[in-house]
């Protein structure tokens, strides 16, 4: 199906180097009744406006009809800063009769927040508890579910090589996983979808120049993935 109508947003200024290579295309329109609602950063917008977005393939998938609020370089909020309204995922969110809500982010709070070198464990716990209970993240997901949708959290792929500046920042992804898994855990209704599942380090043609961001065919492999993963309903 066709996306909602879109333009494009900039990502919010101040973006310290080592966050901007997360960052891609936005897109944004006017809310639609049921369908998917695509919420978090640029791993969800990146190629929106070509109508190849990881949101654009779940919804042909499984003939849907999509709205695909997510906007580049926006994180949840652990930053020890006072942020605008527009840099902030949360804000991304409109209720609604959705069938499912597919949300990225965290990467950018992590890499933000701490440069994943010191003081990441307080970003971390901002971003979610240990158990999956406690965090702006279960604190979205408790607002999602609350309406009945499903929500789907999609995690970026390890870097597609050497230099991207992200490697020190694998440790600390994989241990927000882990707490996402946890979080999930404790209700079927929400699903983890790691796209290093489909999207290998090395697979350069399945990445960006920038070896962060899925190509087109990188974004085309994860939005199945995704598709598979939701095609059975959601627990209300």
């Amino acid at each position: 199906m066709r996306t909602a109508a879109s333009r494009t947003r900039p990502a919010w200024a101040g973006a310290a180097r080592l966050a901007a290579a997360f960052l891609g295309l936005s897109c944004a329109g006017p809310a639609r009744a049921d369908g998917l609602l695509a919420i978090g950063d640029s791993l969800l917008s990146i190629h929106a406006e070509a109508g190849a977005s990881v949101p654009d393939v779940v919804a042909s998938e499984l003939g849907m009809e999509v709205e695909n609020r997510a906007v580049s370089g926006t994180v949840f909020g652990a930053l020890p800063i006072a942020l605008p309204d527009e840099a902030v995922i949360g804000t991304q969110w409109i209720g609604g009769d959705w069938d499912w809500v597919l949300l990225s982010g965290g990467a950018n709070d992590i890499a933000l927040g701490c440069g994943c070198l010191i003081g990441c464990g307080r970003v971390l716990g901002r971003l979610i508890s240990e158990d999956g209970t406690h965090g702006l993240v279960p604190d979205l997901a408790a607002d999602v579910r609350g309406t009945g949708a499903g929500l789907a959290v999609v995690l970026y792929a390890p870097p597609g090589g050497p230099g991207t500046g992200f490697d020190a920042c694998l440790p600390l992804l994989d241990a927000y996983r882990e707490r996402l898994d946890a979080l999930a855990a404790a209700d079927p209704g929400i699903r983890v979808i790691d796209a290093g599942t489909v999207i290998a380090r090395g697979q350069t043609d399945l990445y960006e120049p920038d070896l962060i961001h899925p190509s087109p065919e990188g974004a085309a492999r994860l939005g199945r993935l995704v598709a598979d993963v939701i095609a059975t309903p959601p627990s209300r």
